[in-house]
Order: C-alpha cells, then structure tokens, then sequence
C-alpha cells in the first residue's frame, strides 16, 4: 500500500473507484429506463399477467402522482419537490465518495441515486411514472401498490446506507 501511494498507483486507484460507484448509479438509471420502455412497448402489459406463481403480477400502470397515486394532478408540484430531494441524495452521494472506506454506504447511495434519478426522469419527460410490479403478499396491503424496478433500488439503496451507518457505530 506504502509502494503504491509513493508511486501514485495508488491515487489512480482511488479515482477509478469512484468513478465506479458513479458509474453503477448511471447504469441503474438505464436500466430502470430500459425495462420501462419495454414495458411501454408491450400492449399485454395493460391487462397484467402473474409470474413466480402469482405472487408477483406485472401490469403497467401510468401513476401520474406520487406513491400509491397520491397528490394526482400536481405533477410540477411532485417533479419538484422529487428533483430537490434527488440533487440533495446526489451531493450527499457526491461527498461520501471522498471519504475513505464506507463501500457500502456508497453502493447504497449509487442505488438511491439511480433509481431516484430513473423516477425523476419520468416524471420531467412524460408526466408520470410507469409503474409495472405489484407484489401479492398474504397481509394483502403492499398488493394495492404497483412498483418499478427504479423504486426497488432506492429501497435497497436505503436500506444498505442504514446498514452501512449501523456498522459505523
């Protein structure tokens, strides 16, 4: 590690790391987009179909409001207040990077990012969000809301950042 530092080697290494973590978070982003415009693509998706033996169904739904439908109709009130909340979950990702250590508060952050970035892009674009994931459980409550794959990563996103901060402690 001495070597490395004394050379620079070590210094690149550092740079190439972060560049990753950002890297991640830009490619959840696409791939939150990706699976919406297939989803889009698919007129079958309106009508819905079960997978993994019906607990999980896909259905597109166009949630012009914000989880669950609320606050339908104030999409600039929605878009902004998303927008504002996603460039402080990006600066706070942006200024973790430098530190040392914390990969996992890290990963979090790319996942937050991403996935909030993915919603965000909907909303300012077209209007609403394409919602496709409704999860059939036996409390039944979570079967009333359909989901994205862009909302599973900031909840994983939120979850390892919790974790990571646990084990700072």
């Amino acid at each position: 590690d001495y070597a490395a530092r004394r050379s620079g080697t070590g210094n690149a290494g550092v740079k190439m790391k972060k560049l990753i973590f950002i890297q991640l978070a830009l490619g959840l982003f696409q791939i939150g987009q990706a699976v919406r415009n297939e989803v889009e693509l698919h007129p079958e998706m309106e009508k819905g179909m079960d997978v993994c033996g019906g607990r999980v169904r896909l259905e597109r739904l166009h949630n012009r409001g914000t989880a669950g439908g609320k606050m339908e109709g104030h999409m600039p009130a929605i878009a902004g207040t998303s927008g504002l909340i996603t460039a402080g979950c990006a600066a706070c990702f942006l200024r973790l990077l430098w530190k040392e250590d914390r990969d996992l508060q890290k990963t979090g952050f790319a996942f937050l990012v991403g996935g909030a970035l993915s919603n965000l892009y909907e909303r300012c674009k077209k209007g609403y969000v394409v919602d496709y994931l409704r999860f059939r459980l036996p409390n039944g409550k979570l079967g009333r809301l359909v989901f994205n794959l862009a909302d599973l990563f900031i909840f994983a996103g939120a979850l390892m950042i919790s974790i990571g901060q646990k084990e700072r402690v």
